[in-house]
């Protein structure tokens, strides 16, 4: 197996888990609140959502595809260790790769949510 199939099988398995402990912990205020439901999509897109990178060349001929969570996370412990290091243009350039990515996943399992919820009590309604 590819280390970018090992990340996706560490990433993924905790996001589930995460997502799982905040279900939990939440309880009854998942039915109703939607901020809550939007925390819960984010982190399940950060254990799923795929982001491309550059190959050694440089180039995006020899790209590999990687969970986005980990660059992203990378990048945060750069800054957080050697902000001086961190230059705006490349922080710049790569933000939108690593973030677009998963604000739109997060989209995506937010909306699936509230269409499946909307139909589950259009049909609890129908049944009584």
């Amino acid at each position: 197996m590819t280390l970018a199939g090992r990340l996706f099988i560490l990433t993924g398995t905790v996001g589930f888990f995460l997502a799982v402990l905040l279900c939990l912990a939440l309880g009854r205020r998942l039915r109703n609140s939607r901020p809550w439901r939007m925390v819960i999509s984010f982190v399940i897109a950060l254990g799923v959502c795929p982001t491309i990178f550059p190959g050694s060349g440089g180039s995006f001929t020899d790209t590999f595809v990687i969970p986005a969570a980990v660059p992203l996370s990378i990048m945060f412990y750069g800054f957080l260790t050697h902000p001086s290091g961190m230059s705006a243009s490349s922080v710049g350039e790569s933000l939108p790769l690593l973030v677009l990515p998963i604000i739109l996943v997060a989209a995506i399992v937010f909306l699936l949510w509230a269409g499946i919820e909307t139909l589950v009590r259009k049909n609890e309604k129908q049944a009584t």
